[in-house]
């Protein structure tokens, strides 16, 4: 399980301008301390739900052993030392469920950034190679507007071509999809879970739903019982239904 700041660790995020680095503020270092405080509370809420619910549930800090390299403009980076994220694999093996989050972590270029949930989730699937990732959302799926749009349409298919990277939509779009981020998100919002997704289906193979968390679909989905083939073709605003299905071809 990968969550990632939300509302607790997006403010100071941004505020103190963490993933720029440390030279991007003058408080920078303090702001990165508040940043990853509240990542942890948030962390413990959902440790305390899963555990009083049974799960076996081991927290997987990516800080200070997982260290990324960040390129000299800043628009991108590589994971130097996987540190905690390899150490999953040995987690899930012990018989824990993993509950890893996203973090503050160093940064040999810039001192310090975010990873994000997206990323890690990237680079777990790149070393597990699951057959399908379930990305949980309050909204019903990607749609083709912000869904207050009145127009907005749920995708219930993506078939991404593994050589090329092209995307099919279903429905055809006809139109690029417009997003919009909640002003405190410094992680991309859906528009960069999309993209994550996209290159996880494109280099693993794995299918991939994106749906909404109190959904019928999503739990199906987690419980491996969901079928691409079963959500399709649903239609209407029904949020217990359905999702947007990421789907490898050759």
């Amino acid at each position: 399980i990968v969550h990632g700041a939300g509302s607790f660790g997006h403010f100071h995020a941004k505020k103190y301008k963490i993933s720029q680095g440390v030279s991007a503020h003058a408080q920078s270092v303090h702001g990165a301390s508040l940043c990853r405080r509240s990542v942890k509370l948030l962390n413990q809420k959902l440790l305390t739900k899963l555990t009083n619910a049974g799960v076996p549930a081991m927290t997987v800090s990516p800080f200070p052993s997982t260290v990324t390299c960040s390129d000299a403009n800043g628009r991108g980076f590589s994971i130097e030392e996987e540190g905690s994220l390899a150490a999953v694999e040995k987690v899930l093996s012990a018989g824990y469920v993993p509950l890893v989050h996203g973090d503050v972590i160093l940064d040999s270029t810039l001192g310090h950034t975010i990873l994000s949930g997206d990323t890690i989730i990237e680079a777990i699937c790149s070393r597990l190679h699951p057959k399908r990732a379930v990305f949980i959302t309050d909204v019903r799926g990607v749609f083709s507007r912000p869904p207050s749009d009145p127009k907005a349409k749920l995708i219930q298919t993506v078939r991404i071509e593994r050589e090329s990277g092209r995307m099919r939509f279903n429905p055809d779009l006809g139109e690029a999809i417009r997003t919009e981020t909640a002003e405190h998100d410094v992680t991309g919002g859906i528009q960069a879970k999309l993209a994550s997704a996209a290159r996880i289906v494109r280099a693993e193979g794995t299918t991939i739903l994106i749906g909404n968390v109190t959904s019928k679909t999503t739990s199906d989905a987690i419980g491996g019982t969901a079928t691409v083939e079963g959500d399709a073709s649903s239609e209407g605003n029904d949020m217990n239904v359905g999702g947007t299905w990421l789907i490898a071809e050759k």
